[in-house]
C-alpha cells in the first residue's frame, strides 16, 4: 500500500537524532570520566590506606580478598587512564560504559566481601572510635 509518502526524510531525521544522541552521550561520558576518576581515586585511597591494612593486620583471612581487590584496583585504574587519554568514539563509548559498570561492581563486591570481614573482626572503620558511620547511619 503506497500512500505516496516519502519516508527518506524521516530516516534522515532518525539518523540525525541517533548521531546527535551518540555525540551527546560521548561528550557527557567523556566529561563524566574526570569525576568518575576522582571518585575512583578516593575509593582506592580509602581502601588501600585505611581498610586493607586493618584487615590484613588482623590475620590472614583477608589476604585473598585484599589481594584480589588490589589487583582489580591496578587493572581498572589502568583501563580508566587509557580511556581518559583516548579520543571518544562509538567504540570508546561502549568500553567506557562497560568500565563504569565494572567500577560499580568492584565497589559493591568490596562492600559485600570485605565489610563482613571488617565487622566480624570488630574493627572500627573510622580513624578513631569516637565517630564512625555504618550503612548510612551515624553511630557514636
Amino acid at each position: 500500500m503506497d500512500l505516496g509518502l516519502d519516508l527518506s526524510l524521516n530516516i534522515q531525521v532518525l539518523n540525525s537524532f541517533a548521531a546527535t544522541g551518540t555525540a551527546v552521550r560521548l561528550t557527557g561520558l567523556a566529561g563524566g570520566l574526570v569525576e568518575i576518576a576522582s571518585e575512583w581515586e578516593r575509593h582506592i585511597e580509602e581502601s588501600e590506606k585505611r581498610l586493607f591494612p586493618r584487615l590484613v593486620a588482623r590475620g590472614s583471612e583477608a589476604d585473598g580478598p585484599v589481594g584480589f581487590c588490589l589487583a582489580e584496583h591496578a587493572a581498572l585504574s589502568a583501563r580508566l587512564a587509557d580511556l581518559m587519554d583516548a579520543l571518544p568514539t562509538v567504540e570508546w563509548l561502549r568500553e567506557a560504559e562497560v568500565l563504569v559498570g565494572r567500577l560499580i561492581h568492584h565497589v559493591l563486591l568490596e562492600a559485600h566481601v570485605l565489610r563482613p570481614l571488617l565487622d566480624g573482626k570488630g574493627i572500627a572503620y573510622g580513624l578513631d572510635n569516637s565517630d564512625h558511620r555504618r550503612e548510612g547511619r551515624e553511630e557514636r
